[in-house]
């Protein structure tokens, strides 16, 4: 029997040690982080040395709910301690770290509780080619000098200089011709809703772009 109190208080995550593959030339990303911890029985003391069995499983919830991914493998221990990586036996959507995320351990058939909300690293994954970064900031909300910023994602250079670099910079090399020219945009701003049917339309506008210089 593990002691799972003191074991979610060893157990150190090491979210940030995130390892990001290519697979071959392709420039798939395949998500991997590492977790790391320290396993003690209920005296306290290191578990022998040997492989356990670990299932990891990631949930969208604290409680309950249906796993988002699951992970089995053989985990070397030594002195309690252990390492391992996850997402190798199979790949994980990074879509599921756009909401938090939380982690349980079954370690020989033995659930440890509480989940573990993951923090930080694992999050960016939500951020490969072709995430979708969604939000829901109210309009009113006010950031440095300017008013009205809400946004699904905003975009600020706080650096005034020459060198200061800009907000954003888009790049896009792709030569389509004619309709296909929207297809290939280096920035699409699209408009979902609005008033439309007046004439002219009064909907939303799909993109603002202005300097104040």
């Amino acid at each position: 029997m593990f002691s799972n109190r003191r074991y979610l208080r060893v157990l150190i995550p090491l979210l940030p040690l995130m390892v990001i593959l290519f697979a071959g030339c392709v420039g798939e990303n395949i998500p991997l982080f590492s977790h790391q911890g320290r396993l003690l029985d209920n005296a306290g003391n290191p578990v022998a040395d040997g492989s356990y069995t670990v299932q990891y499983r990631l949930y969208a919830a604290a409680t309950g709910g249906t796993a988002v991914y699951t992970d089995t493998q053989s985990v070397a221990v030594e002195d309690g301690l252990f390492t391992a990586t996850i997402g190798d036996s199979g790949v994980i959507t990074p879509s599921i770290f756009a909401d938090p995320t939380y982690m349980e351990l079954t370690i020989d058939g033995e659930t440890l509780t509480p989940r573990q909300l993951l923090m930080g690293a694992p999050y960016a994954f939500s951020l490969v080619p072709g995430a979708v970064v969604q939000g829901t900031e109210p309009i009113t909300r006010t950031f440095g000098a300017f008013t009205d910023t809400g946004a699904a994602m905003t975009v600020w250079n706080t650096d005034a200089t020459a060198t200061g670099g800009n907000g954003l910079a888009v790049f896009n090399q792709a030569a389509a011709l004619g309709a296909d020219k929207d297809k290939v945009a280096a920035l699409q701003a699209i408009a979902a809703g609005g008033q439309t049917a007046s004439s002219p339309p009064t909907g939303a506008y799909g993109a603002i772009i202005r300097s104040t210089a």
